[in-house]
């Protein structure tokens, strides 16, 4: 049993931190049925997350991205699916004491959503051989929501 089981809230406590109000805690389209959870990257990381969502043939603007599990609720997104990116997210949500490397590459049920894992721009950059499972991952995405990729 995880060191964390009894630290972390239960799922839909989170959940209704994920619905931030809009101020400043996120952005993109609040109506979007794809909702990432990033914590703050660099530039060069947030170049590559940039690259990552081309290459899904999505827009910025199209989706909503939480720079961080927000801290106060409010105006709530509903999203199909949520893809967490990193440690800190995957442990948060999954209420659990996970590596990536044992979560990700599936959905899990999240509420009335599908929650994906996968990794964090961070880990990308520093162990490039990670990007072909990050992609995998994201096209397990691209699937459930009918996405074709970039063109």
């Amino acid at each position: 049993m995880s060191r964390l089981k009894g630290f972390l809230p239960d799922p839909s406590f989170v959940m209704a931190k994920i619905k931030p109000a809009m101020r400043g805690v996120g952005e993109g389209n609040p109506n979007s049925e794809l909702l990432f959870v990033c914590t703050e990257c660099t530039p060069q990381e947030n170049q590559l997350f940039g690259k990552m969502i081309d290459a899904m043939g999505i827009k910025r603007a199209d989706i909503f991205i939480a720079q961080d599990l927000p801290t106060d609720g409010g105006q709530g997104l509903q999203p199909q699916i949520i893809v967490a990116f990193g440690t800190t997210a995957a442990r948060m949500l999954l209420k659990e004491d996970v590596t990536i490397a044992d979560v990700r590459g599936k959905f899990h049920p999240f509420e009335n959503q599908k929650l994906l894992i996968t990794y964090h721009p961070s880990e990308l950059s520093q162990n490039p051989a990670l990007k072909k499972a990050c992609w995998d991952d994201l096209q397990l995405v691209m699937k459930a929501l009918g996405l074709k990729g970039a063109r």
